[in-house]
């Protein structure tokens, strides 16, 4: 960053007499421009940030440097959203594919608030699998051209900071309607895959749906799965047996592990979790990419 040339009458106004006091502080400050005959650019200060070697100070330093917007959302977001209490229009239960009653579930960091994706396995009676994916549909409550919607283009991603997260939606969509929490119905759009027990894709479905997660697990919680057959009995399980749920984990890991549709990618501990996510996560973008591509698919 070089120096910046900065008006006098926008310093604070001890800043001459008493300039050694401000040699801690961090300032705000943007370029307006940079003629070619100056060897810095002149600027315009726009505030103190405060004490450096401040946490909070130096974060907000480091969000603004990068242009994240962490600013409240305005009364016209706000306004876009669904009063509560929110409950699913009935429409939308007939025009979408009901998995209430199969065994779906998150798996997420311990942490984690926004639940934004799900899993499901299916045996099917032919003796192949329907593997599951479920992302939550934030698009039923963001329509195109809204404010909400421009907001959410402007900041683009969530960002996760160490202590804290700057949210691209409102909370009451991030961490709770488009959140799949776990026994409470949700909206979602899903990519199905028929697969054999050898990991082979036979077909790929996608439709919108509706889910009800059964249980809220952590990578941890799924890695005791595969190392040692099952779940910590601190883990809740709704309206599904406990087996169900290791059952699928343990499926999950073998199909995915041996299945084409994901890279080849090779991490030390072979029996990880970690591999399996990886393999999931790249399936996820594919996902993703159908989903930017075509946002009125059906």
């Amino acid at each position: 960053m070089p120096l910046i040339a900065i008006p006098i009458d926008q310093v604070p106004a001890d800043f001459v007499d008493n300039h050694t006091s401000y040699a801690h502080k961090l300032f705000l400050a943007t370029i307006k421009r940079w003629p070619l005959s100056s060897l810095h650019p002149f600027g315009h200060l726009e505030r103190e940030l405060g004490d450096i070697g401040n946490i909070e100070i130096e974060t907000e330093a480091l969000l603004a440097d990068n242009n994240i917007t962490t600013t409240a959302f305005g009364e016209k977001v706000e306004k876009c959203l669904p009063e509560l209490p929110w409950v699913i229009p009935e429409r939308e239960l007939t025009n979408r594919r009901d998995l209430r009653q199969s065994c779906t579930f998150t798996i997420d960091p311990a942490t984690a608030k926004d639940l934004d994706d799900a899993v499901s396995c299916i045996r099917l009676d032919d003796g192949t699998y329907e593997i599951g994916v479920h992302i939550a549909d934030v698009s039923h409550f963001i329509k195109v051209g809204s404010a909400l919607d421009r907001e959410a283009k402007a900041r683009a991603t969530t960002v996760y900071l160490v202590q804290k997260a700057i949210p691209m939606l409102p909370t009451v969509l991030s961490e709770d309607l488009c959140s799949l929490r776990v026994n409470v119905d949700r909206l979602t759009f899903s990519v199905f895959w028929r697969m054999t027990e050898t990991g082979e894709i036979l077909d790929t479905t996608f439709t919108k749906s509706v889910i009800r997660s059964c249980a809220q697990l952590s990578y941890d919680d799924a890695q005791k799965v595969i190392t040692n057959g099952c779940l910590d009995p601190k883990v809740q399980v709704y309206t599904h047996p406990r087996a169900a749920v290791e059952d699928n984990i343990k499926t999950f890991f073998v199909s995915t592990s041996c299945s084409s549709f994901t890279l080849d990618i090779c991490l030390p501990n072979k029996d990880s979790l970690t591999t399996w996510i990886i393999r999931v996560l790249i399936t996820l973008r594919l996902f993703h990419v159908y989903r930017v591509g075509d946002r009125n698919s059906p």
